[in-house]
């Protein structure tokens, strides 16, 4: 069943994006591409985030150039049955784990969806 979602991105995703595409030319129509599947699907297998207070959000793996969907790009978004909002993203090779302050950018930008408490 396919279910109509907006889809949306947040500030920081779109900074963090522009920075990687400087080094992957094909990252945005990749990670569109794999969006676009979660925004029609639902988030089937992907994890979901711990530390972001029962929110549904989640972390779904990219291909990034010469690295594969292993060691390529990590997105963060947000998904209900209403919007799928692309928090965050960064490559594996730079950031291993979520940090505190990555926690605190993903709760920044769902408070400016209006998607948490201010």
């Amino acid at each position: 069943m396919v279910i109509e979602r907006r889809r949306e991105h947040s500030s920081e995703f779109e900074r963090h994006l522009q920075s990687l595409l400087k080094k992957d030319r094909d990252l945005r129509q990749k990670v569109e591409k794999e969006l676009e599947l979660r925004r029609k699907q639902g988030p089937g297998k992907d994890p979901l985030l711990k530390g972001v207070n029962c929110r549904p959000v989640f972390k779904m793996r990219v291909q990034a150039q010469g690295c594969g969907k292993r060691g390529g790009a990590r997105v963060i978004y947000y998904c209900d049955h209403e919007r799928l909002l692309a928090l965050l993203i960064f490559l594996k090779s730079k950031k291993a784990n979520m940090s505190s302050e990555d926690l605190k950018q993903i709760q920044a930008a769902l408070q400016d969806a209006g998607l948490w408490p201010k």
